[in-house]
Parts: structure tokens; sequence; C-alpha cells
């Protein structure tokens, strides 16, 4: 039997659980399809939904430009999108989201 090799080590790796959504830090994946997060758990290629290689940093500018961006949108489905990148940067962040467009809009006033 072959070692399973490390397909992937990147700091601030993120994956979103399919069962619950809980977003964890990853610390290897294997060729193999599993992964592992930074506490040793292992999750199968099921497990996961999405994964992220977002660094916090980029996150956050991701989101600031979002943020400022968003009342400058006329076009309604723009701004629907950009609040849903913001809510996917506030979640890989751990920070609570954000329930409208206005929400955003009145919390940079």
């Amino acid at each position: 039997n072959e070692p399973i090799k490390i397909l992937h080590i990147k700091k601030d790796m993120k994956a979103k659980l399919r069962k619950t959504g809980e977003v964890v830090e990853l610390r290897q994946i294997y060729c193999d399809g599993t992964a592992k997060d930074i506490n040793g758990k292992l999750y199968h290629q099921g497990d996961i939904s999405e994964m992220f290689e977002f660094s916090n940093k980029e996150l956050k500018y991701i989101k600031e430009t979002m943020i400022e961006k968003i009342s400058s949108f006329s076009n309604k489905e723009t701004a629907k999108k950009a609040f849903g990148i913001i809510n996917v940067c506030q979640e890989l962040l751990g920070e609570p989201p954000f329930d409208s467009v206005d929400e955003i809009v009145n919390s940079t006033l």
C-alpha cells in the first residue's frame, strides 16, 4: 500500500461543511479527497461542500470593497450579488451575516 500523499497545505484554507454549513479551517488536503482541519479532525470528500483559499486579510478587503460600492449600485440584481459576496465573507470571517442590503447601506452612513 502506497501512503496517501498530501496534495495541498495552505494557511487560511477554509471549507464549508455540507451537513451543518459550519466553516472550518483546514491544515491539509489529501489526494484521496479527505482533509484534516487545524484540530486534527478528518473530513471525507462528501463532508465538504465548498473550499475557500482566501486569507482573512483578503476576505476583509473583498468585504470592505463590496460594502463601499453596494450603495452606488443602481441595479438591484448587482446589489443582491454584492450582498451575497459580503455575507460569504462575513461567514468565513466568523462574523454574523447582514439581513439586507439596506442594513449594510445604513451601517456605513
